[in-house]
């Protein structure tokens, strides 16, 4: 039998597996600091990655991710030059 807590993972008579989902988002919802970061995105990769879109649910993590992503490619770009 299925371990206390763990019920999530019981499959349905349908077949499925129950899974927790979290909301993205958009573009179009994107305001304030969010959307800010979201432009940044797109001058930087032409569209923002649906994993980004998660971490919008928090401004502030998704703040701190960008900016860690901004000091890895900074870091690399050091490194091929470097490296040239």
């Amino acid at each position: 039998d299925v371990p206390p807590g763990w019920d999530a993972l019981r499959t349905t008579p349908t077949g499925w597996t129950p899974m927790a989902t979290m909301k993205q988002i958009t573009e179009a919802e994107a305001s304030g600091s969010v959307r800010k970061i979201y432009d940044e995105m797109i001058a930087h990769w032409g569209s923002v990655p649906n994993a980004y879109k998660v971490l919008a649910n928090n401004p502030q993590v998704l703040k701190a991710a960008w900016e860690n992503r901004m000091v890895q490619d900074t870091n690399q770009e050091v490194l091929d030059i470097l490296s040239a």
